[in-house]
């Protein structure tokens, strides 16, 4: 006789490996801009300080976006709008199986790492007539390790004492990561913002690489959204006042001193011959600062049809490095924080244009007629 059994699920022991499988607090900051991103914000403000709540000193973590917000059970008109049911439900999204091609999160996990804090306050309206929600989930971590759901509990108000004269939604986190405040300074968290996090999407250059939207329809299977055309903007300890990050991924020619692609580099080597060692390794390490050579690629994988791929090389010499990166590491020591080249430049994997697995350090050899061999490296 067949005997059939249903998977069974430890929806607690889920949930609390969730909250606590992440590897850098930071993180909670990459789901949250995921999130508002994928509601269509154009503008994100992240707030983290600490200061007294229940009498004590805790690290508080807010995001506040003008995406278009999230809903209980009414239907939305806006694709964009969330639901505050499926945010403190597992696997549950609104945005599941999306074929837009510009949906970031579709599984609802990924943001439950925000049930590893004290407490949970949400504010959200959706515009319209829809009400203003607050929403309160009190100690969630300790419920979860007491053998407990969390549990939420909501009050809708037409009061609409809103930061934005249209749909907005606020998240604020108490107690974050057992109140471990060790990486919220402000230069890593806009470092990170920009290297692992959606802001920091490459997507606009290979947009302006392809050559038409039908392109673009055949590569990304449906249009990407708009750019955020305003900031996210950073409120953090180690600055004085606010920082504005624009959308996209840095790149030598929005730095300080826009440095734009110049010769290949063999083009540079070829002008070498017939002088000396010494001068060509000279003539190298001058050309080698100020280069940048930017290579937007993108294709169908050959034995999987259906999977599309985008990439960009961007081979860029020390002084192009350093004029949009400030956190690169100087020769001298510094309090302030700081990475070696390596740590940041390399062979990259990215999901949803940005950045996601470690790096691998590729190196270059040219070798030269004699005992010599110049080597360069490239990150």
């Amino acid at each position: 006789m067949e005997v059939r059994k249903e998977v069974e699920v430890d929806k607690l022991d889920a949930l609390r490996l969730m909250a606590e499988n992440f590897g850098n607090p930071l993180e909670l900051v990459r789901e949250a801009i995921s999130n508002s991103y994928d509601a269509g914000a154009n503008n994100i403000k992240i707030t983290i300080k600490r200061e007294p709540w229940e009498g004590l000193q805790r690290w508080i973590v807010k995001n506040l976006d003008d995406g278009a917000g999230m809903v209980l059970d009414e239907i939305p008109s806006n694709q964009n709008t969330g639901n505050i049911r499926n945010f403190f439900s597992l696997g549950k999204s609104m945005r599941k199986g999306e074929t837009q091609g510009h949906a970031v999160g579709e599984k609802g996990l990924g943001i439950k790492i925000a049930f590893h804090s004290e407490y949970l306050n949400i504010s959200t309206w959706a515009g319209g007539d829809f009400p203003l929600y607050k929403i309160r989930c009190y100690k969630p971590w300790a419920r979860i390790f007491e053998g407990k759901l969390p549990e939420y509990e909501y009050e809708a108000s037409a009061d609409k004492g809103k930061p934005y004269d249209s749909h907005f939604t606020e998240i604020e986190i108490v107690g974050f990561y057992d109140n471990d405040g060790t990486h919220f300074r402000a230069d890593e968290i806009d470092d990170y913002i920009r290297w692992f996090t959606k802001w920091g999407s490459f997507e606009e250059r290979i947009r302006k690489h392809l050559l038409n939207e039908q392109a673009a329809i055949k590569l990304h299977l449906g249009k990407l959204r708009p750019p955020p055309s305003g900031f996210v903007t950073l409120i953090a300890p180690g600055d004085t006042s606010p920082r504005q990050i624009p959308f996209g991924h840095p790149f030598p020619d929005i730095g300080f001193d826009k440095i734009q692609p110049n010769e290949k580099l063999d083009t540079v080597i070829s002008k070498l011959s017939g002088i000396s060692f010494e001068d060509m390794v000279d003539r190298l390490e001058q050309a080698k600062k100020k280069h940048w050579r930017y290579i937007p690629k993108v294709g169908i994988l050959k034995d999987i049809p259906d999977v599309t791929w985008q990439a960009i090389i961007s081979v860029e010499g020390e002084d192009a490095k350093r004029n949009y990166n400030p956190y690169l590491r100087q020769r001298h020591r510094s309090e302030k924080y700081t990475y070696k080249a390596e740590d940041r430049y390399g062979l990259w994997f990215c999901k949803d244009f940005f950045c996601i697995h470690q790096p691998i350090m590729l190196q270059w050899r040219y070798s030269v007629k004699r005992a010599n061999e110049l080597v360069l490296k490239f990150y």
